[in-house]
């Protein structure tokens, strides 16, 4: 209401049927000055939403964010009048808060976490206001269900063989510890070609913690940049990716490194020539799942995928004996219907002694590192496998989980384990890395005797001819004479391979010379001995006598002849 005076009594003009006023004056990074507005419906409750100063002063931007949020009014003057009115009178008594646009953690000393519109400490839960990042992903934090039904769906994971989706439920809850690291972000991904084995269902129990995990679990189709900028809008949360299957090798090593980098990918604003504003770097990990190993795709991709793997803990689930269908359907109906409840208990638990938590954190991750043999290179994998524990150590004491750790610790070091021994294996020498490459490319190498310079005398003064066992398809990369295991290297094409498997072409090259090949660079005429008239050229002499026998090239033709089959090329059989 408005109170006017008429005919010198004062009275009050409806403007709003609802209750509807203006609550905090905000600063938003992405808006600029905002309000707070509240509003009170009979049926629907009471809501909050976020209008920028600058559309307050518009009739028509008003009417529209307005009405987009149940405000229905013809005429907007009044209430236009009405807020801004507000608006002055707040500015003259308070200073405008900041507006949260990142949930997490709101600082290094862990006093409060902001999740949806709840400002979580460890005495009480106060109100956030939405901001312009944060407001689309309020309502995926509104409980639903029961705690008890909740707890029962966690208690289904309780049995032995399960400690793969116990430590996964336990990285949902553990991922928030990330604040105390210096590590922007590590992934579980769990993988399997056999579906029904429930690792989409341990991802979505992980995500109940929070929230709705319909929301909360990206899926296949969002776009990179769209997971990124959840991330960050997510900061210590956990970020669930659900079926990265169809996902490129390079997809797969593009996410690794921007995602456990911490931020999104610098971008210009669209209305602006101006960067985007983004949040403050996320500490966080993440679940992944899919029916195909992450790092054998990034393997086709990269000669050398030793950077991703140490970003990377992989794990193939396997069938869980005794598990009967109308239990796995009891717990996907549960899970649907029932999470967001177990959050606030678990993070005042966790805040009303943060300071023996970090102390408990520091020690659980020394015993860690001890028993998984983590040397500093392993630093990501320290992270997440300190996080999945303290988080189950943590829910456990909160009363929201039963589980038995101890096994999930022997579980984590198996899997460690296999994981070292599967980097180790790509630590791949120089002779190594040249016969991938001549793997990849045989049906471009010119294979052939070595020549003499034997010419007859006269006018023509001709070169012998020698027939090739193997002759070129596309474009000649190279030459070898078998006989004397010598092998003559173009560098272009050599380069472009070592560019596009990201090995490091210098380094490589200075390998082979301090080799057993002692590899050099020299002129040859490539052509030599063949009617290909080809001039002398530089190029690299490499000796394979040594790692390249018999039984090997042969290896590598078969290899080739099986690779032009697929491929359709029928002239595949003249290697042999």
């Amino acid at each position: 209401f408005k109170r006017i005076i008429k005919e010198e009594d004062e009275i009050e003009v409806m403007i709003y049927h609802n209750d509807l006023y203006v609550t905090r004056r905000l600063l938003d990074s992405d808006v600029g000055e905002a309000v707070v507005v509240r509003l009170h419906l009979p049926k629907d409750g009471v809501k909050e939403f976020t209008i920028p100063l600058s559309a307050v002063t518009s009739k028509d931007e008003i009417r529209k964010y307005m009405s987009s949020h149940g405000v229905a009014v013809i005429k907007t003057d009044e209430i236009m009048s009405y807020v801004t009115t507000w608006v002055n009178h707040m500015q003259h008594n308070a200073k405008a808060d900041t507006a949260r646009r990142q949930f997490g953690w709101t600082d290094d000393k862990c006093e409060a976490f902001i999740l949806g519109d709840k400002e979580i400490r460890a005495d009480r839960v106060d109100h956030n206001p939405p901001s312009a990042a944060t407001a689309q992903l309020f309502d995926a934090f509104t409980p639903k269900g029961s705690m008890e039904t909740w707890k029962e769906a966690m208690n289904f994971y309780n049995r032995p063989g399960m400690e793969l989706h116990q430590f996964a439920i336990g990285v949902g809850f553990g991922s928030i510890f990330s604040n105390f690291t210096t590590i922007h972000g590590a992934v579980l991904h769990i993988f399997s070609p056999e579906s029904g084995i429930g690792k989409t269902t341990s991802m979505i129990a992980g995500a109940s913690v929070w929230g709705n995990p319909g929301r909360l679990v990206v899926k296949e189709s969002d776009t990179m940049a769209s997971t990124m900028n959840r991330a960050e809008v997510q900061r210590h949360l956990c970020l669930f990716r659900d079926e990265v299957t169809n996902s490129t090798a390079k997809e797969c090593s593009d996410f690794l490194y921007q995602y456990t980098s911490g931020s999104q990918r610098n971008r210009m604003s669209g209305s602006s020539n101006l960067e985007r504003t983004r949040g403050e770097p996320w500490k966080q990990n993440a679940v992944t799942t899919g029916n195909a190993s992450m790092m054998e795709k990034i393997g086709v991709y990269k000669a050398l995928p030793k950077g991703e793997a140490m970003r990377l803990l992989e794990v193939r689930a396997k069938p869980v004996a005794g598990l009967e269908k109308d239990e796995t359907d009891l717990l996907s109906e549960q899970l649907a219907n029932n999470y967001g409840h177990a959050c606030i208990p678990y993070l005042q638990h966790v805040m009303n002694d943060i300071a023996g938590v970090k102390a408990l954190y520091k020690v659980t991750q020394q015993k860690i590192d001890k028993a998984c043999n983590f040397a500093p290179a392993d630093r990501f994998h320290s992270v997440l496998v300190t996080n999945g524990i303290m988080g189950l150590m943590m829910a456990k004491q909160a009363g929201l989980i039963n589980y038995d750790i101890k096994p999930i610790v022997q579980w984590v070091k198996q899997v460690v384990g296999s994981l070292q021994e599967q980097v180790k294996s790509m630590d791949v020498d120089a002779e190594t890395t040249l016969t991938n490459y001549l793997a990849e490319n045989y049906n471009n190498v010119l294979r052939i005797k070595s020549t003499e310079d034997a010419r007859t005398v006269g006018k023509n003064d001709l070169e012998h001819l020698i027939i090739p066992d193997a002759t070129p398809r596309i474009s000649l990369i190279a030459r070898y004479e078998y006989d004397i295991k010598m092998l003559y290297l173009y560098p272009l094409p050599l380069r472009d391979w070592c560019v596009k498997k990201q090995v490091n072409y210098e380094g490589f090259i200075d390998s082979l010379k301090r080799g057993r090949t002692k590899a050099k660079i020299d002129k040859k005429r490539m052509g030599k001995g063949t009617r290909m008239s080809l001039p002398s050229a530089d190029v690299i002499w490499v000796n394979c006598e040594g790692f390249l026998d018999d039984d090997r090239e042969e290896e590598i033709a078969s290899a080739a002849q099986h690779k032009a089959a697929l491929e359709g090329d029928e002239g595949g059989s003249s290697l042999s």
